[in-house]
């Protein structure tokens, strides 16, 4: 047998991999029952007269068993026995270049029955999908096929295999379950051709208990999608995804950033040079420039604090103080390569930035938009010593293309801006039917256990979500505003809330503005501290009324005043 492994020409791969089947002739003509010791091969009548042979459960036995296959051209085998023996055998079959069809167990099969035996079947047309990085098992209804459940490979002409299948059988919608991201170009796939893919999450569709192959978990999501049991997660159209997964590599690179300057920070401190007691950012003007002179060569610690700008808070005698270091020559190694990483990750941040304009203006403008009124908070350039903004202004490029300023909103930048409206889809709310399932969806709604009629927590699951984790940046951005959400964030500080407490409930405060504002159009206006004081105030007057009243206290005279 060829070793797949040792052809480096790709084109030689898909050519062996390649089922050229003559048209009549079926594909499954081989059935192998895996036994512990020996494998029976059992082949149909048509295939020659010696239609039974048995060989030795080894790779030996393996490796002739694949011979005689080559020799009698057979390109699909059904494989019985352990469902992981089964696995096993089939990621063999298809390096071999065999397409494996596992049977089903009556067992396993009559398990998933009997789990939704009760439940009407609402579109009989589906199928399930167990995606792998090496194995797709796809499995549709037994009276659609024969062969209803089979295994596939991950390259491009076995997703289209899958594709070309799935639309004989007349099949309109499938569910994916997967692992990683090997989900997304089926998925493309899928909607290339009109079959809607729903991609589903694992952890809620959990299979009966008992034994857990690839196997029963697409027949599973194909049961569960048949009776209309199946949510599918929020995925945003290709052009909006596009703009995502842009604007999430960009933050990735952020951090990477923000890693070299840790080792920078580090290879200085083994230098006992202490500049970071000294200056609040060493990525600022004068910690780089000072840097970038220890870097070049600069000892004299005359010229380098030279480099400090004037408004550097520390004294000149504490500058003097954190630059007299021990300067090696590993450290001062390792600090060039930390600096020459630090700016080759920032130029790649522009060069992202523009490929995000480049997207955006391509899409197509907003009609009948009002003039971008001016906003009062002040717009931040991107500069050497300053990098988080975009290298363009991107509220007038946001607004003319999905017509809302979310920036007006207190806490949100452009560049939350920006990560909100592309991980929603483009602010299309629709998948998102009132502002509690889109809060719920950003990780900010607290959690609901409830049992026998008494609620036991309130602790809301883990949940990373980029939204959330821009939302709790924005709140965190208003503490020290004079606006109605920095004086809430405020109160629940002052009330006794810890300040990731209170930074969640005003998050979830903004994701509700932010709803109201891309679903409805709603324009925020903020009323100020004073008025939401007042307001506040007012409330815990009513309700030590209804406290008062409640005990049996006259409050009309209280209600006057409050009034």
């Amino acid at each position: 047998m060829i070793d797949l492994n040792k052809i480096a020409n790709l084109s030689q791969q898909k050519d062996i991999l390649a089922m050229a089947i003559p048209k009549g002739t079926p594909m499954y003509v081989a059935d192998i029952k895996i036994e512990p010791s020996k494998l029976i091969v059992k082949l149909e009548k048509t295939r020659g007269t010696n239609s039974e042979r048995e060989f030795a459960n080894t790779p030996e036995g393996h490796e002739c068993m694949f011979t005689d296959f080559k020799c009698g051209q057979i390109k699909g085998v059904r494989l019985v026995g352990k469902k992981q023996e089964c696995y096993e055998l089939a990621n063999i079959c298809l390096k071999k270049g065999i397409r494996p069809l596992i049977s089903n167990g009556k067992k396993e099969k009559n398990s998933a029955d009997r789990a939704l035996k009760d439940i009407p079947v609402i579109n009989e047309h589906v199928a399930g999908i167990d995606i792998g990085k090496s194995l797709i098992v796809v499995a549709v209804p037994p009276q659609l096929a024969v062969d209803h459940t089979q295994a596939f490979g991950t390259f491009t002409e076995d997703l289209e295999a899958i594709v070309k299948w799935i639309k004989e059988l007349g099949i309109t919608e499938v569910a994916m379950e997967s692992t990683s991201v090997y989900w997304s170009p089926l998925f493309d796939l899928f909607a290339l051709h009109g079959i809607r893919a729903l991609l589903v999450n694992p952890s809620r569709v959990k299979m009966i208990p008992g034994r857990k192959t690839d196997v029963l978990d697409a027949q599973w999501l194909m049961r569960l999608l048949a009776c209309g049991l199946l949510s599918s997660s929020f995925i945003p159209p290709m052009d909006i995804r596009a703009l995502r997964d842009l604007a999430r590599y960009r933050h990735d690179l952020i951090d990477r950033a923000a890693d070299c300057l840790n080792r920078m920070q580090k290879a200085l401190s083994l230098m006992n040079i202490q500049i970071s007691l000294v200056l609040s950012d060493i990525s600022g003007k004068s910690g780089m420039s000072i840097i970038k002179a220890i870097v070049n060569g600069e000892r004299n610690i005359n010229k380098l604090m030279d480099l400090v700008e004037k408004g550097c808070k520390c004294t000149p005698e504490e500058m003097r103080r954190a630059l007299q270091g021990t300067y090696s020559e590993e450290n001062i190694f390792i600090l060039r390569s930390e600096l020459n990483i630090y700016e080759y990750i920032h130029r790649s941040i522009i060069e992202i930035e523009i490929k995000i304009k480049e997207l955006l203006e391509k899409l197509p403008d907003e009609p009948n938009l009002e003039p971008l009124e001016s906003s009062s908070k002040k717009l931040q350039k991107k500069t050497a010593y300053n990098r988080s903004p975009y290298c363009f202004d991107l509220r007038p490029l946001l607004y003319r293309k999905f017509g809302y300023d979310l920036t007006k909103l207190p806490g949100i930048d452009s560049a939350t801006a920006a990560v909100i409206i592309f991980e929603t889809g483009g602010g299309n709310m629709d998948a998102f039917p009132t502002e509690k399932h889109f809060i719920s969806w950003a990780g900010l709604a607290p959690g609901n256990k409830v049992s026998g009629g008494k609620k036991l927590s309130g602790r809301a699951p883990k949940k990373f979500s980029r939204v959330g984790q821009a939302l709790r940046i924005a709140s965190n951005a208003c503490f020290k505003s004079e606006t109605a959400i920095g004086a809430h964030l405020r109160r629940l500080i002052r009330n006794g809330k810890t300040k990731k407490t209170a930074r969640k409930a005003t998050a979830h405060k903004i994701g509700t503005l932010i709803y109201n504002t891309m679903k409805f159009g709603q324009k925020y206006v903020d009323k100020g501290v004073d008025a939401y004081e007042k307001n506040y105030e007012k409330k815990r007057v009513e309700g030590c009324i209804r406290t008062l009243e409640s005990l049996g206290y006259d409050c009309n005279k209280l209600q006057k005043k409050a009034s």
